[in-house]
């Protein structure tokens, strides 16, 4: 296996965490306040990214989450229209 294969596979791997990570966001949208989670999701990876050491590898794979959380409150918010 070389450099570049290896490469390759952790990319995959990071954007599947990200991707896993946002479908269960999403799930829990929709079992709570979807605004509120979003909200809070953004708040605690500000802060987390304010602190030492924070991995951006880490924000990577969160913003996708944030995102899903922010459209499930879309989502909502369009059905009560």
């Amino acid at each position: 296996m070389n450099e570049q294969h290896l490469q390759q596979l952790l990319a995959e791997l990071v954007e599947a965490q990200s991707q896993a990570l946002a479908l269960v966001v999403a799930a829990i949208s929709r079992q709570i306040d979807p605004e509120q989670l979003s909200a809070d999701l953004k708040a605690h990876l500000k802060a987390s990214q304010m602190a030492p050491g924070w991995p951006a590898l880490a924000t990577r794979i969160a913003t996708p989450a944030l995102a899903a959380a922010h459209a499930e409150t879309l989502l909502r918010n369009q059905s009560k229209h």
